[in-house]
Order: structure tokens, then C-alpha cells, then sequence
């Protein structure tokens, strides 16, 4: 640090005070002299260079950045005042012409007193041409830069260039990941050595085009059903000023909100805010890294994580731009409504002998739902999907088929065809195997093989009496798959899934007394785990008992009606509003709570299509996001806080892990190898706990560098089982929990080659290629 000569005079002072009163011998004249001499001797240390790599060379360094960068305004603002003169000669000089006035620019206003947290980086402007002439040569840069203990990282921003050795320049896909090498300066400006993997640089970028990244963790905004939109702030601290108001803090932001719809905002406060519709992260690709993150509790939020956020949009051309457009005016490309959304429902039902009354009840929910929408003209705005599924067709006679596809989406729209498709299906007249079916294949066929492109809205309802087969049923026409597998694969395409399970006396009574466990406790184990699908916050896995089958009509019933009354509001005003019933209706709670729904009686029946009702809300804001193109907004530096202020209870940002399909396929291929080992026991299971926190953990982290560490955990401020567990967590776990670990590990591992085998959600960050695809896996889907 670089002291005053006044400092050092004071020091001195200090410093000669116990001399002189113990020598007693000293005229002020010699403490005078003293003084001097020190004056000159720290004036000596003043003029040595600072050592490189030092607070005072880094200081110096910036007060030459800023000189710099205020003789370049001040040179600017000369050539612009010069060229307006010129222009105004011109102009009189052609008095037949409308003459207009070029005013020069106003001279910049000085940036206002800021919190230490909020003082702006200086900006360093980007050099159309820059040279590395001085710049170790790049077969020499072999070893990336260590940060913390592993290779730093750093995410290209849009209209980033790589210069090669030979000083040719390419233009890099936004939010590409590099390694660092080497740190240099052109000139001014600072810049990167960098390489894409970690076997050597490439070329050199400008830093100043480049985004820090300490883990793979990205947000996005979570569905916007019963939350308001997401707040980014200035600093930390302006979170918490609302946080800390505890039962004050609902009051609190929907005033900012109120303030940025009426444009009174405080912009020293607000950097940006979350847009009105759901913008389409395939279409129009959007990156939200996590830079930084706070963990806090409060009694009103419980846990919270506030992060910091770069936002960053492929579409963007200059980042110095982000944040210059007025917070709360969205960009869209055109206004849009909702109608023309088509309404996509499939039924996959279980047609084995017990289903026989579940079919009929079916059957008349379709032939109610036509009859609606026929009588206010609107059968153009729903179609309908049915797939049948048993068993195993070697296990039993007569089984007849595993899944059939009995109606698929774009077929005959005639009401003649949709109720022959409909009666066709019948239940088996022969038993299968046991009590349990083979539910997954069913799914997995309504998933990957309906026609989803014809409809917007994606509702699969799954209906049956019997538990799955799961991971590791020999009879399972797929072992590996469990309900992990069909949450990722539903995901992947925007399907909400709902199961309505028929808890039926017979169902726990013949499988207690043929096969000594209660089925319908086994199926409620492994549906309930079918809810990550949609809003996750909405719950979806509906346990039906009492008087199944009345109970199952009424609830469809109320279905249909709800289908058909938000399709007559889209006809006449074009959009839904927010389903606030779902969140004010406490006889609606059971849906918000995020577990197994009973429905027991007529009561009940309401909770199903409230359930629908807030997800066909969902597709529809994303319908009118797709349709307006809707961009998420650019902000340099933000902080949020993941939960919604004002109802905690619903999240406002999710967390996924970007990954290439090279990465997805090694995570594969090594948690394959540890599945493997563990059950040809060439592994043990201390070991495997181990390997499959590394595995979860690299991939979270950084999966193309070194090994895992534990201590990378801290830089994440979230985490899947595994990498949330410590070794005596795991110690302390049973056999049948380290089972059902290990099957939902297989089923994880079921989901990643199905999801690398497919296109679907795979979002292409460079439009001039497809290699560089990444795809956002939800971190729930690591180990």
C-alpha cells in the first residue's frame, strides 16, 4: 500500500516520541532534521517500481487504465463536437435544404457515491484490431492457470474473438467454456490466453469478453405459476434491506414492482427484472451462471441462497449494452395471444383385467369434453391421445400386447373416429403375471412416441391400479428404467405427467395374499417419485381410495369442464389469468404441498383440476412467450434470491449443470463402469459412494478437469444426493436405502443415453453449428 508523506511524517512523529523523552538531549531543531531526513528517505521509497504483482503496481496499473480511458472520452467528445460544427457549416450552406441542428453531446455525468459492492468495473473498450506481440508463444502455454486449487475457467460472451498465433481472429460461440493459460495486456487491455480443453491454449481473447466461472451451475427462471417475477438487485445488500423486513418483505417487493411498472424505480438499486411471459430457452437461448452466492435463513424464507447472476442472451451483439434498456420493458419481437392454443391431453391406461369401469369412466370423460367444445365451436382447440398398456406378453396368456397406441395426436378430428379410437380400447380378458404391469413402458411410449408437435399443451395422465415395474424387475421390458428415467425424459420434452392411482381394496388384498406385500403402498412409493414433471411445486401424483371408481369420475369430470371453460376464456380474451383459487383456496392446499394428493370423496375432486389448471396457465405463458420472441433481458452483474419474496413456499430460479454431449457421455459411460463393479462386487459400497460423489460432484464443478476434491463443495451452493451426502450419512444407511440409491443411480444412468440419443432441449449456443450443443440437466438429475 502507498502511504502519504503526511502518514510517514505522523509515524515519525509517533515513532521519535519515546526517544526523545528518554534521551532528554534532543533540541527541536535535531527532531526537526529528523523529520526532513525521514521525508527524504521515504520520498527515495516512493520513486522504486512497485514489485510486480503487488497492491501498488495493481493500483497503478488501474489509475493508468482510467487516465486512458478519460483521455479516449475526452479526444471523443472533441471529434464529435468538431463534426457537428462542420455539419452545421454544411447545413447553412444549403439554404433550400431543412436545415437541422447536430447538437454536440452532452459531456458524460459523473457516476453517483456507491456502496463499496456496487462500484462499477471500469470499462474497457474492445479493440476492433489487437496485437499479441510481446505474448508467450502459444505451444508453450500447456498447463492451465490454477484458481483454488483447480484450473480457472472462463464462459465467452457474445462477440468474443479468438486470435491465433498468425494474429487471424475468429469469431467464438457465445458462452463457449475455456480454460485459462496465461494472462497478458495489449496495450491497455487486458487478455487471456485460453484453450478449450486442458491440454493447451489456443489463442488469446480479450478479458474484458469473457465471464468468470467457478462451477458449472447455470439458473433459469422457474415456471411462473402463483410467484411474481423475479427482482435482480445492485448488490447483496439491497436483497437483504428486503429480506430483513421478515413478514414485511411481501409488501416490500411488490412496491419495487410497482415502481418499475410506473418507471419510479431507484436504477442505483434495480438492475433488472424477470420478463412477463416464459422465454424460450431453446429458441432464444439465454445463460444465467452462477458468479457468486450468499446462504442466509430468515423465519418468514427459512433457507434461502441470494446469488449472483451475470445474464447473458445468444442474441446479444454487445454486451456493453446489457442493462442500458429500462427495467420492465420487455423485448419482444411481436404481440401475441393464446387463441390458437391447442390443448394436448394423453391417457396411458393400464387395460388388464381389474381397469374394466377406470375405461368406461375414461371413455365418458371423452365424450364429454367433444360434446363441450363442439356446442361453443372450439373442437379445434383440443385433441386427444389414448395408449393402452399390460405386461409382459411372455409371462402370462393372452396377454395380447405390452403398449398399443390406440389414438395418437393429428388423427381423423371427426367425433365418429375419436369415439370408435376411444371404444376400441377394452381390458384384458386374461390375468397377467402378478398384481404389478409394466406402467414405464406405457409411459415411455406416450413420451417419446405421440405426435407432441401437433398440440402446445403436453398432459399425460397415467391411470392405473397396479405399481410399476421398476429397476431390476426381470419381467420390465427395460430393467434399467425406474421413475428417475421418466422425470428426465419428461422433462426433455415439457411433458406433464399425472398419475391417478387407484388404491383399490382388491389391489392391496391379492397382492398381500398371492405375493406377501401390499402393492398399493409399493406403487404410492414409486408414482409419488413421478412429480418433478411440469411445476415441480405443483403436485401431481394423486392417491385415489374410498369408492375408487365414483371417486375417479367426479374428478374427471371436473377435468373436462375446467378444459372447457379456460378454452372458451383463451377464445374471447386470449389469455388465462393467474388460477389464484390454487393458492388461496385452503381446501386447495394438499395441491401446493409438493406430496401424494388423497381423493377420497366428491370433496376431493376439485384438487386434480386445480392441479391442471395451474399447469395449462404454465403452457401458456411459454405459448405466448414462443409467439412474442420474448428475449430474457442482459445485466452485467445481478443479485436474486432463489425463493419468491413474497410466497416463499414457490421457487424462482432453478438450477441445472450445462454439459456437452461428450460430457454427458463419459458421465454415462463412468457411472456405467461404477454400476458395474459395484454389482460384479469388485467394488464395495464405501466405494462406490465415493466414485459417485466424484462423478456427481466433477460434473457440477468442472467434469473435463483433474479429480474431485471435497473441498469444491463450497464453491456450490447446491447439491444432488450424492454430492449433499458425507461418508457417515451414507455409513448409516440401510440396505434397503442403499438399494433403492443404487436403483435410482441405474435409472439416472437410463435417462442420460436416452436424452444423448435425442435432439429434444438440446439448445444450440452457436447458430453456424451444432457442436457445440449443450444441454441443461437439472441437478436433481445428477446421482
Amino acid at each position: 500500500m502507498q502511504f502519504t508523506t503526511r502518514t510517514f511524517f505522523t509515524c515519525a512523529l509517533v515513532g521519535l516520541m519515546p526517544l526523545t523523552a528518554n534521551a532528554q538531549m534532543q533540541t527541536v531543531e535535531e527532531v526537526a532534521q529528523a523529520i526532513d531526513q525521514f521525508a527524504v528517505e521515504i520520498e527515495a521509497a516512493e520513486a522504486v517500481p512497485f514489485v510486480e504483482g503487488s497492491e501498488g503496481a495493481a493500483q497503478r496499473q488501474l489509475d493508468e487504465l482510467r487516465a486512458a480511458l478519460q483521455n479516449q472520452e475526452e479526444a471523443m467528445n472533441t471529434t464529435a463536437g468538431a463534426i457537428a460544427a462542420a455539419q452545421n457549416t454544411i447545413l447553412a450552406a444549403l439554404p433550400a435544404f431543412p436545415q437541422a441542428v447536430v447538437q454536440p453531446e452532452a459531456p458524460v455525468e459523473p457516476v453517483p457515491n456507491q456502496e463499496p459492492d456496487q462500484v462499477p468495473e471500469p470499462e474497457i473498450p474492445m479493440l476492433t484490431d489487437w496485437t499479441t506481440t510481446g505474448q508467450p508463444a502459444l505451444t508453450g502455454l500447456v498447463s492451465p492457470l490454477a484458481y483454488n486449487e483447480r484450473a480457472r475457467r472462463v464462459l465467452s460472451r457474445p462477440g468474443a474473438r479468438l486470435q491465433d498465433e498468425a494474429g487471424n481472429f475468429t469469431p467464438l460461440p457465445a458462452f463457449s467454456v475455456f480454460y485459462v493459460y496465461a494472462e497478458g495486456m495489449s496495450g491497455s487491455v487486458p487478455i487471456l490466453a485460453v484453450g478449450r480443453g486442458t491440454r493447451g491454449a489456443e489463442g488469446w481473447v480479450q478479458a474484458s469478453q469473457t465471464e468468470d466461472w467457478r462451477t458449472m451451475l447455470v439458473m433459469s427462471y422457474a415456471p411462473n405459476t402463483g410467484r411474481d417475477r423475479t427482482v435482480f438487485f445492485a448488490s447483496q445488500n439491497d436483497v437483504f434491506d428486503v429480506l430483513d423486513l421478515e413478514e414485511g418483505s411481501g409488501a416490500a417487493i411488490r412496491s419495487i414492482h410497482t415502481q418499475i411498472e410506473e418507471g419510479s424505480y431507484n436504477p442505483d438499486k434495480i438492475v433488472a427484472i424477470e420478463p412477463a411471459l416464459t422465454v424460450n430457452s431453446v429458441e432464444r437461448p439465454y445463460l444465467m451462471p452462477v458468479l457468486d452466492f450468499v446462504q442466509t435463513s430468515t423465519e418468514t424464507h427459512g433457507d434461502v441462497t441470494i446469488l449472483q447472476l451475470a445474464a447473458l442472451n445468444r442474441d446479444s451483439t454487445d454486451i456493453s449494452t446489457a442493462g442500458a434498456q429500462p427495467v420492465g420493458e420487455d423485448r419482444i419481437t411481436t404481440e401475441a395471444d393464446a387463441r390458437d392454443l391447442k390443448v394436448g391431453v394423453a391417457f396411458v391406461i393400464d387395460t388388464t383385467r381389474s381397469m374394466g369401469p377406470y375405461i368406461d369412466r375414461t371413455q365418458d370423460f371423452v365424450r364429454d369434453i367433444s360434446f363441450g367444445l363442439s356446442d361453443r365451436g372450439l373442437q379445434d382447440q383440443f385433441d386427444f391421445a389414448l395408449v393402452g398398456f399390460r405386461d409382459n406378453v411372455g409371462a402370462g396368456q393372452d396377454v395380447e400386447y405390452l403398449r398399443r397406441v390406440y389414438r395418437d395426436f393429428g388423427g381423423v378430428s371427426s367425433r365418429g373416429s375419436l369415439f370408435a379410437d376411444v371404444e376400441d380400447m377394452q381390458p384384458a380378458a386374461a390375468s397377467t403375471a402378478n398384481w404389478r404391469e409394466d406402467a414405464f413402458a406405457g409411459i415411455d411410449l406416450a413420451i417419446g412416441g405421440l405426435n407432441w408437435g401437433e398440440v402446445n399443451t403436453r398432459l399425460v395422465f397415467l391411470i392405473t391400479d397396479a405399481s410399476p415395474r421398476s429397476v431390476g424387475d426381470a419381467l420390465a421390458s427395460d430393467s434399467r428404467m425406474g421413475p428417475e428415467t421418466i422425470n428426465a425424459l419428461a422433462a426433455q420434452r415439457n411433458i406433464s405427467l399425472f398419475v391417478l392411482h387407484m388404491q383399490t381394496e382388491e389391489a392391496a388384498s391379492v397382492s398381500q395374499s398371492t405375493e406377501g406385500y401390499d402393492d398399493t403402498a409399493r406403487g404410492q412409493q414409486l408414482y409419488a417419485r413421478l412429480s418433478q414433471t411440469g411445476d415441480a411445486a405443483i403436485s401431481k401424483y394423486f392417491s385415489v381410495q374410498g369408492q375408487t371408481e365414483k371417486a375417479f369420475a367426479d374428478s374427471l369430470n371436473l377435468v373436462a369442464g375446467l378444459v372447457i371453460d379456460q378454452l372458451s376464456e383463451l377464445s374471447l380474451t386470449g389469455r388465462l389469468t393467474q388460477p389464484q383459487a390454487l393458492f388461496d383456496d385452503p381446501l386447495l392446499d394438499a395441491v401446493n404441498a409438493g406430496g401424494p394428493v388423497v381423493i377420497e370423496d366428491e370433496g376431493d375432486a376439485p384438487l386434480i383440476a386445480a392441479a391442471v389448471a395451474g399447469e395449462l396457465f404454465r403452457y401458456q405463458t411459454e405459448y405466448l412467450g414462443a409467439r412474442s420472441g420474448v428475449e430474457a433481458p442482459d445485466f452485467y452483474r445481478g443479485w436474486a434470491v432463489d425463493k419468491d419474496i413474497a410466497n416463499p413456499d414457490r421457487r424462482s430460479l432453478e438450477v441445472s449443470v450445462f454439459v456437452t454431449r461428450d460430457q454427458l457421455s463419459d458421465l454415462a459411460n463412468r457411472l456405467g463402469d461404477i454400476v458395474t463393479r459395484l454389482r460384479e462386487k469388485d467394488l464395495g459400497m464405501a466405494d462406490f459412494f465415493s466414485s459417485v460423489q466424484a462423478e456427481a460432484g466433477s460434473t457440477a464443478v468442472d467434469p473435463s478437469f483433474g479429480s474431485f476434491l471435497p473441498s469444491y463443495l463450497d464453491d456450490l451452493p447446491y447439491g444432488s444426493k450424492f454430492i449433499n451426502m458425507t461418508p457417515g450419512t451414507w455409513a448409516d444407511l440401510g440396505q434397503t436405502s442403499r438399494e433403492q440409491l443404487l436403483n435410482e443411480v441405474t435409472a439416472k444412468l437410463a435417462s442420460y443415453n436416452r436424452i444423448y440419443a435425442t435432439q429434444d432441449g438440446w439448445i444450440t449456443l452457436d447458430e453456424r453449428s451444432t457442436e457445440d450443443q449443450v444441454y441443461p440437466l437439472p441437478l436433481r438429475d445428477l446421482p
